[in-house]
């Protein structure tokens, strides 16, 4: 696979993930289902989920490169 396209795809797969974390009706905080387990999470916890998702896939393209090197 292209490093282009790799870039590319892990790019799509988490703004699906992102997208994948709905936001539920709440009237006392914003609070959203997690993708897997459907429980409620709090606006930080989404973040944290993000982020560590989002880390995974630099560390893949990180190891695309320095295979290359």
């Amino acid at each position: 696979m292209e490093k282009r396209e790799l870039i590319k795809k892990e790019l799509s797969e988490h703004i699906q993930y992102a997208e994948s974390i709905r936001q539920a009706n709440s009237a006392f905080c914003t609070e959203f289902y997690h993708p897997k387990t459907g429980r409620r999470i709090t606006y930080s916890e989404k973040c944290t989920l993000l982020d560590i998702d989002l880390d995974k896939r630099v560390k893949r393209i990180e190891k695309l490169f320095n295979q290359t090197i």
